[in-house]
């Protein structure tokens, strides 16, 4: 048992380690991958996921009222805050809603 936690914990501390020392050394400018990560391949991957799941849509009816709820409660807030502070509703509430 020690073996096989061992051999699944030790590659990973040493990528994480030599991920550290290399950035330690030349540290790169990792922005574009950080952007690039959350933006495409996070998404790619929760599909990817979600696709090989077998379900029924009704077992995923709460899951969308909750997000329904939340954007649209963002929105709710948004709009009170920005005519509160004269802000343009325009360029306010769609960032607050989806960011």
């Amino acid at each position: 048992m020690i073996y096989q936690i061992f051999s699944i914990i030790f590659p990973m501390v040493v990528i994480v380690l030599v991920g550290y020392f290399y950035a330690a050394k030349y540290q790169p400018n990792i922005d574009a991958v950080n952007s690039i990560n959350i933006t495409i391949f996070l998404p790619a991957l929760m599909f990817s996921v979600l696709s090989k799941e077998s379900s029924h849509l009704q077992n995923y009816q709460e899951l969308a009222l909750s997000a329904v709820m939340i954007v649209l409660g963002s929105g709710c807030i948004a709009w009170l805050v920005a005519k509160l502070l004269a802000i343009n509703l325009k360029t306010f509430i769609p960032p607050m809603m989806f960011k």
